[in-house]
Parts: structure tokens; sequence; C-alpha cells
């Protein structure tokens, strides 16, 4: 089971899938790739119309 959330990215936005970890002490980690453009990007984690939801974010990292 996966629940899920989307991503945006400066024009662009993608739906991130999520799996269910079974209980708030086990943790996964998820990885999308977005092409940010030159300069200053808002990044934004929301629950778009398709989306699920019911999630909990601890971080997000930038490479």
């Amino acid at each position: 089971m996966t629940r899920t959330i989307s991503l945006v990215a400066g024009d662009a936005q993608q739906q991130v899938q999520l799996p269910v970890s079974g209980s708030w002490d086990t943790w996964s980690t998820v990885t999308a790739a977005v092409n940010l453009p030159a300069g200053d990007a808002l990044i934004t984690l929301a629950v778009g119309l398709g989306d699920s939801g019911s999630v909990t974010i601890d971080s997000l990292t930038v490479d």
C-alpha cells in the first residue's frame, strides 16, 4: 500500500508515492528527481486533488 503527495518545484508538479511504514517507529526514505531553475526555487509538498495524503514528512534534503 502506498500513499501519495504532490511535489511542486518551480513550474513542475509530480506525484510522489510514499510506502506505508506500519508504525511511528519505522521510517522509510523516498527519492524524487526534480529539475530546478537557476536561482531561488520554491519547493512545496502538498496534498493535491489526486493525492491520498495522510503522510508524515520528517525532513526534505536537496542535493
